[in-house]
């Protein structure tokens, strides 16, 4: 039963990355909604330094998941390394086919709210289970570790700290509506993932 259930989990981190590249690809890569956490450390320092977002994609990713797993242990590296394989996988489906959700290009405010719905459900299930769709969840992980704070909070934290850092390149009016977004996800992710703190 036991082993049937660590399948279960797997699947479900799949799942939830699979969720969650649904909702950036489709909503907000289209409408062009500015990102927190780990994209948007990404796209930050490549509009300050000129460093490619592959390159500090695979040190944020390296560095947050050694870090994660010496906090969480070896199950955690697993499953982040999962849920992130998933994560690569899905989107490249989801941009190889045409898209199957309505454009929201046109109403970013219904875009922003929806697209923090899909990112909340979908990175809320995979941190249920153990594992984190990328650097950014794990960076958000470690932080309510060490400050002992509820897990939504430090997924808002981190993307409000990297949103209000981007007003160096983006327009006012979309940092906006990626707080808008940041603060709905947060929420989600708090109630899917069911945790109260990570202080254990």
């Amino acid at each position: 039963m036991d082993k049937l259930n660590k399948y279960i989990d797997k699947v479900l981190i799949m799942l939830g990355s699979a969720i969650v590249a649904y909702g950036i690809y489709n909503i907000h890569s289209k409408c062009n909604i500015a990102e927190g956490g780990e994209l948007g450390i990404e796209l930050l320092i490549y509009n300050l330094l000129n460093i490619s977002p592959a390159i500090v994609a695979l040190l944020i990713d390296v560095s947050s998941y050694i870090i994660g797993s010496i906090l969480f242990g070896k199950k955690f590296l697993l499953n982040a390394i999962i849920g992130t394989l998933a994560y690569s996988f899905f989107y490249f489906i989801f941009e190889s086919m045409p898209s199957t959700f309505p454009d929201l290009s046109n109403n970013l405010l219904l875009a922003s709210v929806v697209g923090g719905i899909f990112v909340g459900i979908g990175c809320g299930i995979v941190i249920n289970k153990g594992g984190a769709c990328g650097g950014d969840d794990a960076i958000a992980l470690i932080i309510a570790k060490k400050l002992k704070i509820h897990v939504s909070m430090a997924y808002f934290l981190l993307d409000v700290f990297i949103i209000i850092i981007s007003l160096s390149y983006i327009d006012f009016n979309k940092i906006m509506y990626s707080l808008l977004t940041a603060m709905i996800s947060s929420v989600f992710i708090g109630y899917m993932s069911k945790m109260t703190r990570i202080d254990k």
